[in-house]
């Protein structure tokens, strides 16, 4: 997963290299509105440009229901995961000539709650939980796209999530303690959770 995670962080870099080609300048704007989206859920942002260099985005955003199956030390789990959150980021562009490029950090209030069934020969067998709800968590990444300009803009982001990790426990009297530090310990519920994000939006 870690190896999937950097293959899209380099398709992202190489990609967005188009950015550094433009050779039409559009007037700049002084706000946006974006939407995302990401593995945290759909979102939407209001973005204040106080400079050409220097962006600031407040964004609100969460997920109702999303199911995905783990493989966790070689046992199987269904997971739904729930979340929602509010957060405000900086974004700087520390080179004038390529304005494409940003560097991320903020910080944000919300909760995670998973729940995470085990599979067992197809049928579901002990339930857990794992939820995220200390307050608040940071953010430090990489931004492609986003320029500061009038019109359609849109752009990548990469990085990840600080947080003080999940709270775990068992919901059935099947649970066991093993499980329990297994799923603490996977990389799918750590203290830092990684994100891709994708926006559209429009500067103004």
């Amino acid at each position: 997963m870690r190896s999937i995670f950097v293959s899209i962080a380099l398709l992202c870099f190489f990609t967005t290299q188009s950015f550094a080609e433009e050779t039409t300048s559009k007037p700049e704007a002084e706000y946006a509105f974006l939407l995302g989206g990401s593995a945290f859920g759909p979102s939407g942002s209001f973005v204040y440009n106080s400079s050409k260099k220097t962006s600031w985005a407040f964004s609100l955003g969460g997920t109702p229901d999303l199911d995905i199956e783990l493989e966790i030390e070689d046992e199987s789990y269904e997971v739904t995961s729930e979340s929602s959150w509010l957060g405000a980021f900086v974004n700087h562009r520390p080179f004038e000539k390529a304005s494409w490029l940003r560097l991320v950090a903020g910080l944000g209030v919300g909760r995670i709650d998973n729940f995470i069934q085990r599979k067992s020969g197809g049928f579901l067998e002990d339930q857990y939980e794992a939820v995220y709800k200390e307050s608040p968590f940071g953010y430090l990444g990489l931004g492609f796209g986003m320029k500061p300009v009038k019109g359609f803009i849109w752009g990548v982001d990469i990085g990840w999530l600080q947080t003080s990790g999940p709270e775990v426990r068992g919901l059935t009297n099947d649970a066991t303690e093993g499980r329990i530090d297994a799923i603490k310990h996977s990389f799918w519920f750590g203290s830092a959770l990684p994100n891709v994000q994708f926006s559209v939006g429009y500067g103004f």
